[in-house]
């Protein structure tokens, strides 16, 4: 008799264990899919002073060398005399998203209190 409840309680052990891990399956499955709604209501209203953009010539600053945004330091701390700026702001493509890059034509300029400007250069910009 004691046979029978331990071969019972082990099946009912096993049936629990089969639940829980088929419900965490189907959950992982179904948060697999990125949510391409959220990223795109972003990526289409992210104000461009503070997009950096890849570039040929390295990480390139906003045309107006101050990127405020977040709140760390590094991120509102100006960009330094020379430092490498998108003179072109509407190369930017707002509505690009990050898993997609795309090389393009942008121009690059240099950062001078506070101005993008001249010298200029060709880059690819991603």
């Amino acid at each position: 008799m004691t046979l029978k409840y331990w071969c019972v309680f082990a099946a009912v052990l096993y049936a629990g264990q089969w639940l829980i891990i088929t419900g965490e399956e189907s959950e992982i499955t179904s948060s697999a899919a990125p949510n391409t709604t959220e990223e795109q209501d972003y990526t289409e209203w992210a104000p461009v002073k503070c997009y950096f953009t890849n570039s040929s010539l390295g990480l390139v600053a906003p045309y107006n060398c101050s990127p405020p945004c977040f709140n760390g330091t590094w991120f509102n701390a100006p960009s330094p005399d020379n430092a490498s700026c998108l003179l072109n702001p509407d190369s930017l493509r707002l509505g690009a998203t990050v898993d997609v890059v795309e090389p393009y034509n942008c121009t690059v300029g240099l950062c001078n209190n506070g101005t993008c400007g001249a010298p200029t250069r060709d880059a690819q910009c991603w």
